[in-house]
């Protein structure tokens, strides 16, 4: 039976399978860059 786990955090996210007794392996890893920016990088409102 294949059972998956996904581990994600703000910025990255891994998709890992295991198949019965298999050791668990990485199937794909998706990035978001802009996660890891700080608020104020993300929004320009001018001046304040």
């Amino acid at each position: 039976m294949k059972r998956y786990i996904i581990v994600a955090d703000a910025a990255r996210a891994r998709v890992l399978v295991r198949d019965g007794l298999d050791p668990v392996r990485e199937v794909e890893e998706l990035r978001h860059p802009e996660g890891r920016m700080h608020l104020g990088a993300l929004e320009d409102r001018g001046k304040g």
